[in-house]
């Protein structure tokens, strides 16, 4: 999805979600709470990336508040 649907203006989130999984480390409960955390930012630039026009209209709004 992510290769097939890359442009100019996603570039950079695509590039964000390939370096997602260098985020989970550690062994057990560590790595757990790693992989929750990633998994978070994982759907959280997925947004993004489907939709680059969307998220930066979203950023504008809340630095305007």
């Amino acid at each position: 999805d992510i290769i097939a649907n890359v442009n100019e203006a996603n570039y950079q989130t695509a590039v964000d979600l390939a370096s997602v999984p260098e985020h989970i480390r550690g062994f057990g409960h560590v790595k757990h709470e790693h992989f929750v955390e990633a998994k978070k930012r994982w759907d959280e630039l997925l947004v993004k990336f489907r939709n680059p026009d969307a998220a930066s209209k979203e950023i504008r709004i809340r630095a305007a508040a």
